[in-house]
């Protein structure tokens, strides 16, 4: 009895949870139509024509017509009921357990956080912030019972890491910065991070640890992997570059948001094609605006200047300045209105929490041709060009090297993602044709799985091609897509075609590639 309340009450908080994480928006000013009232107040819901805000001053709910609000303030309503961008997390936790301290793990000998209770802190907090423009998902938690390999294969054993953790001392040092990072490669490999990623399985990956693992801030992996505050690893075997945030758990909450400023500046620099704050030409450069560093009126500043700092990390300045810092929230409208502003106005949210807060969500495109809705280009990378942030095309993606046989059941086993800055229309994915061509012998493809049963912005879909009816057959097999069958949710289609040609030879169950392809990557999944 006692068993089943526990388990009811759980669920209950978990759904609470839920529903309250999708609630809550930040505060912002509100007006009347004609601009002669004003209120700060978080959004709640919208119903018909009428909107629910939570006073800042007192925590009551108060219901208004949506007609009575400013112009702003309605664009606002139409921004923030947006389909928001779902990631789907590994979250990789390096706690290991201390022998000399009866087997505590690390993090409680020396009483830091709690890498979980940390790590949803940091989810909840980036929901909220983001407008629910970003909503993170946890697919799958590992906590790794180990201190993790160097780049350099140095390691420690668990008691001697801490002592040198103690004493701050006996720490061996190859030179250079490189070497005493953790080993990624092996990392990702053991935790088959790659298989996840290229599987959509999961979108990027989340390692924790304590500051001496080696762990970088931000680091990008994958072909075409680019710098976000950390290292980058090209050669990591995946279908895409993806991120791997960094968090340190003897550290609270806004060690992993400034982890998190840091590759947000790295992304918009990179849609923007530069980032020149002493000679702002961008929408990015004003956006960073601040009183040390730009010619401007400050704007939001940086991840280490506030709009009136004086120097790095300087967030507690008591100095007013004039600010267009809340004009953003209403990006792309801007009218250069300014507010005085000093600490004072992030000491309840937190400086990074507060910047986070500031970044452009609205939907549609600026005249500049970037995305109204920075947050796509952190979280959806992949989908937009570097330089002009323009969206690339709704498309469809089939690594030949990783056709796999399965011999048992004479047949392939192969993987096409799917694509798009508007989303992948799931049905459309699930209903979609695919085909076989085995030099003129057309075979129609059978649907296994997909990645997600949900509208995303990457739905990976498994496919399974049966071999030809006779024993043996020696040519090309082409994977074709019908067009006008895979479309995404602003109603282009993925174009049809050929997505893939393999020069095979079958026979007997057995498998030769005729071509250049790396026939190691092909593999045998029969007895």
């Amino acid at each position: 009895m006692q068993k089943n309340f526990l388990i009811v009450a759980t669920i209950f908080f978990i759904i609470l949870c839920s529903i309250r994480c999708f609630a809550e928006f930040p505060h912002r000013f509100w007006a009347t139509a004609d601009e002669k009232f004003q209120i700060k107040a978080a959004f709640v819901q919208r119903e018909g024509d009428k909107i629910t805000l939570r006073r800042a001053d007192n925590g009551n709910t108060v219901e208004i017509d949506l007609a009575k609000l400013s112009e702003r303030d309605r664009f606002y309503i139409d921004a923030v009921i947006q389909t928001p961008i779902i990631v789907k997390v590994l979250v990789l936790s390096h706690d290991p357990a201390i022998p000399s301290e009866a087997n505590k793990k690390l993090s409680e000998v020396f009483r830091w956080n709690n890498p979980r209770g940390l790590a949803e802190l940091c989810r909840t907090e980036l929901q909220k912030y983001s407008h629910n423009r970003v909503v993170v998902e946890f697919v799958d938690w590992i906590d790794i019972d180990a201190i993790p390999v160097r780049f350099d294969q140095k390691t420690y054993t668990r008691d001697q890491f801490l002592i040198n953790r103690r004493t701050n001392s006996g720490w061996h040092s190859s030179g250079s910065l490189y070497d005493s990072e953790m080993d990624y490669y092996s990392v990702m490999k053991r935790h088959q991070v790659p298989e996840r990623i290229n599987s959509g399985e999961i979108d990027e990956v989340w390692c924790l640890g304590d500051h001496y693992f080696g762990i970088w801030e931000a680091s990008m992996m994958g072909p075409n992997a680019f710098f976000i505050n950390g290292g980058v690893f090209p050669d990591i075997d995946t279908d895409i570059p993806f991120a791997v945030m960094g968090g340190n758990y003897e550290r609270n909450v806004d060690c992993i948001l400034e982890n998190l400023l840091h590759r947000t500046e790295n992304h918009i620099r990179r849609a923007y094609g530069g980032w020149n704050i002493k000679e702002p030409k961008t929408n990015w450069d004003r956006f960073t605006a601040n009183i040390e560093q730009s010619p401007l009126t400050p704007a939001v500043g940086t991840c280490h200047y506030a709009p009136n700092s004086e120097s790095d990390y300087d967030w507690g300045n008591p100095r007013y300045v004039e600010s267009t810092a809340e004009d953003w929230l209403d990006y792309p409208n801007l009218t250069g209105r300014t507010t005085r502003i000093n600490c004072e106005e992030w000491r309840e949210t937190g400086w990074h929490q507060w910047w986070l807060m500031h970044l452009p969500q609205a939907p549609g495109v600026h005249p500049d041709g970037r995305q109204n809705n920075w947050w796509k280009y952190i979280y959806d990378h992949n989908n937009y060009e570097p330089d002009t942030g323009a969206p690339k095309p709704t498309r469809a993606l089939c690594n030949a090297n990783r056709l796999v046989l399965d011999s048992q059941n004479k047949r392939f086993l192969l993987r096409v993602a799917y694509l798009s800055p508007e989303f992948i229309n799931a049905a459309t994915v699930r209903n979609g044709r695919l085909y076989a061509d085995w030099d003129g012998t057309r075979t129609e493809v059978a649907l296994r799985k997909t990645s997600d049963r949900r509208n995303c912005n990457r739905i990976v879909a498994e496919y399974a091609i049966a071999l030809p009816d006779h024993s043996a057959f020696k040519g090309t097999m082409r994977l074709l897509l019908e067009d006008k069958q895979v479309a995404d949710l602003a109603g282009g289609f993925v174009p049809g075609g050929e997505l893939a040609a393999f020069d095979l030879e079958v026979e007997n169950g057995k498998i030769f590639h005729n071509g250049s392809w790396d026939e190691n990557a092909m593999r045998d999944c029969g007895p």
